[in-house]
C-alpha cells in the first residue's frame, strides 16, 4: 500500500487525512449556530496527535439551490387554478376542457398535469380554494351567538366578491343525479346549512323543520342568483357604485331575512298555541 499522498509532497497517507480533519473540524466550530448539521455518515480521525483515534466527524450539508423552483411552482399553479376557476364558471364541469384551461393559462396539457393529475382533480382544487372561508363562517355561528347576521354578511361578502363561486355552485346543482359529475361543493353546503340552521334553531325555536327549510333556501338562493347575475357591466360604474350595489342588496338580505323568521315565528307560535 502506497504511503505517498495523491498531493505528491510525500505525507503519509494517514497523517495527511487526520491534518485535513482537524482543518475542516476547526472551521465549522467558528461557523455560527445553526449553520452546521451534524452527521455521522462515516467516520474518521479527529485528533492529529492520535491518527488510530476515529469518531464522527460532521460534515456540512449540501448548499440549497436558489433557484426559485418552489416559488415558479406555486406561480404556475395559482395560474392554473385561476385559469381553471373562469373556464369551469362559464362552462361548467362537463363541458370544460384542459385544453381550453391551458390555452387561458399558456401553458401546456402535460405541465398543468404535472401539478393536477385530471380535470376533477382541478376542479376540486378550485372548489376547494373557492370555498376556503366557510371555516371562518362556521365559526362565526359558534363565537358571535350575539351577532344574528355575521355569518350572513361573510356570505354575501365572499358570494360579490367572487361571483364564479355562485355560478359553479349553480352549474353542480343542475347537474342530474345520475351524471358523473363531482360533488364538491357538497360538503361545504352542508357545514354552511348546519350553521345555519343552529342559527335559526336559536332564534326561533318552536318552528317546524320544514320552516328551516324554507329559511335556509330563500336565503341561499337570494344571495347566490345575486352573484351569478353579476357581470363586468355591474362594475362599469367604478368601486364606489359596486360598493353601493353591494351595500344595498346585504340591506334587502337582512330585510328578508328578519321579515321571515318574523312570519315563521308567529306563524310556528299560532300553530303551538292550537295544540
Amino acid at each position: 500500500m502506497s504511503t505517498v499522498s495523491s498531493s505528491g509532497r510525500g505525507l503519509p497517507v494517514r497523517t495527511f487525512r487526520a491534518g485535513a480533519a482537524v482543518a475542516i473540524s476547526n472551521w465549522i466550530q467558528k461557523l455560527p449556530d445553526g449553520k452546521v448539521r451534524s452527521m455521522s455518515a462515516r467516520r474518521a480521525p479527529v485528533e492529529s496527535g492520535n491518527p488510530q483515534s476515529k469518531g464522527p466527524v460532521p460534515i456540512l450539508p449540501r448548499p440549497l439551490k436558489k433557484d426559485g423552483t418552489q416559488a415558479r411552482g406555486r406561480e404556475a399553479r395559482a395560474t392554473i387554478l385561476e385559469a381553471a376557476e373562469a373556464v369551469f364558471a362559464e362552462q361548467g364541469f362537463k363541458a370544460a376542457s384542459l385544453d381550453e384551461i391551458g390555452r387561458r393559462a399558456a401553458m401546456s396539457k402535460h405541465r398543468m398535469l404535472h401539478y393536477f393529475p385530471s380535470k376533477r382533480a382541478l376542479y376540486e382544487a378550485v372548489v376547494a380554494q373557492l370555498m376556503g372561508f366557510v371555516g371562518d363562517m362556521v365559526a362565526l355561528y359558534d363565537d358571535d351567538r350575539d351577532s344574528r347576521f355575521a355569518a350572513l354578511d361573510l356570505w354575501i361578502d365572499k358570494l360579490a366578491e367572487r361571483p364564479t363561486l355562485s355560478r359553479l355552485s349553480l352549474f353542480e346543482m343542475a347537474a342530474p343525479p345520475a351524471e358523473d359529475s363531482p360533488r364538491s361543493f357538497a360538503p361545504f353546503g352542508e357545514q354552511i346549512t348546519a350553521a345555519f340552521e343552529e342559527v335559526f334553531r336559536k332564534l326561533v325555536p318552536k318552528a317546524e323543520s320544514e320552516e328551516c327549510l324554507h329559511f335556509i333556501s330563500a336565503i341561499q338562493g337570494v344571495t347566490l342568483l345575486y352573484a351569478a347575475s353579476l357581470n363586468e357591466a355591474s362594475f362599469q360604474g367604478g368601486r364606489a357604485h359596486q360598493r353601493r350595489m353591494h351595500e344595498r342588496h346585504r340591506e334587502l338580505v337582512r330585510s328578508t331575512a328578519n321579515h321571515l323568521l318574523s312570519k315563521i315565528s308567529a306563524s310556528s307560535h299560532d300553530s303551538f298555541e292550537k295544540r
